[in-house]
């Protein structure tokens, strides 16, 4: 993981008394790397700014900047939560990545028991999914629903290769557990 550069004393010393100078100039200096963490996460550099432009605002907002101590870590780490959250908003507006396609639409039209099988699918896929447990869900929508790469997802989530492989894994059994209940019942 990116480190966030060290500050000078005296920008150190400016933030502790408030110099509004001292406080920009910290901005500046950590805004880019904080750009460049979030974009391992978002992969869109004008979101990625936005994301650390609303976390150095809130850490100035919440006076962040007092606690000079443990500044550095909490701007990763709302830098990294913000991302993700960003990214999960993204995934439940586009349901999970399940959505209607023109061919689904094109079947009710011609065959409307064929679109309501399709619909049921759908929406028991979208349950299962939601009932993942977190970690599991986490990592499942990451690599399996956003197409990132086993590497990407470990490093969003601090965890190793063979833990997101082995989350995934578990994830599927879990959810063709639940798909073929659903296609017993249906």
């Amino acid at each position: 993981m990116a480190s966030l550069p060290k500050l000078d004393d005296e920008t150190r010393a400016g933030i502790g008394a408030g110099d509004p100078v001292a406080i920009d100039r910290a901005c500046w200096l950590l805004k880019r790397p904080m750009q460049i963490l979030a974009l391992r996460i978002m992969r869109e550099w004008g979101e990625a700014e936005d994301i650390a432009m609303i976390v150095l605002e809130r850490a100035f907002l919440e006076r962040r900047f007092g606690e000079l101590h443990a500044l550095e870590a909490w701007l990763m780490r709302a830098t990294i939560n913000e991302a993700k959250d960003l990214v999960k908003r993204e995934v439940v507006r586009r349901g999970n990545g399940v959505s209607e396609s023109k061919e689904l639409e094109a079947d009710w039209r011609t065959d409307p028991l064929r679109a309501a099988e399709v619909r049921d699918t759908r929406d028991a896929i979208e349950q299962a999914l939601k009932e993942l447990p977190a970690m599991l869900r986490e990592s499942f929508e990451l690599e399996i629903v956003d197409g990132r790469s086993v590497e990407e997802v470990a490093g969003l989530l601090g965890i190793s290769r063979g833990n997101v492989r082995m989350r995934v894994y578990r994830a599927r059994q879990l959810l063709r557990q639940r798909l073929e209940a659903f296609r017993e019942v249906a």
